[in-house]
This record gives structure tokens, sequence and C-alpha cells, in this order.
């Protein structure tokens, strides 16, 4: 198994950019996109802390972002965590209401 402190982050910008570009009132929110870039850093040392596995795909996981809550809706991310490579691979970030 890897060393957790050795995850290497892969697609975070690029996929940083395209929330950013879908939802531009998300991300500008003051404190929402630190708290999501504080989060995807954070997988770094712990992949799967507060992740689920997205049923079907072995290493295809999801997770809420906390601090990111805000007008009933908050932000979520997928991403790939590919143990062999030691590496987390972002898929995407988005804003989403949660059921109420």
């Amino acid at each position: 198994m890897t060393n957790p402190a050795n995850y290497k982050l892969d697609g975070l910008r690029r996929a940083l950019e395209v929330w950013e570009l879908n939802e531009p009132a998300s991300a500008a929110l003051k404190g929402i996109r630190a708290a999501v870039v504080d989060w995807a850093l954070d997988r770094h040392t712990d992949p799967y802390q507060g992740a689920a596995r997205v049923e079907g795909f072995p290493n295809l996981w999801r997770s809420r972002i906390p601090g990111t809550w805000h007008d009933g809706q908050m932000v979520f991310c997928q991403f790939w965590i590919e143990e062999a490579a030691g590496a987390v691979r972002f898929d995407s970030f988005a804003t989403l209401s949660l059921p109420g």
C-alpha cells in the first residue's frame, strides 16, 4: 500500500477551472473556493477521509466538501484514487442542492 503522505494530485487545476467556468457564482463566493482548494490539497495526505466509493466503480470516490454550505447547496467532488500509482485524480467539482 502507498504511504498516504506520498499521494500526488493530478488534474486539480483543470477540475477547478471547469467548475469555475460552469458555476461562476458558486466558485466566486467568498470562502467557498478557498474551502474547496484546502479540501483538495488535503487529499495528498488522506484521500479517503470523508469520502464514499461510487457504486460500480472500484476506484471512483465522491465527497461533500466541508465549509461549502451556502444557499441550500454544497460543493461535492468526484475523484479517482489510484493506489498503485499513489495518485488522486480529480474528476469534477459540482455545486449541488441537498435533498430536502
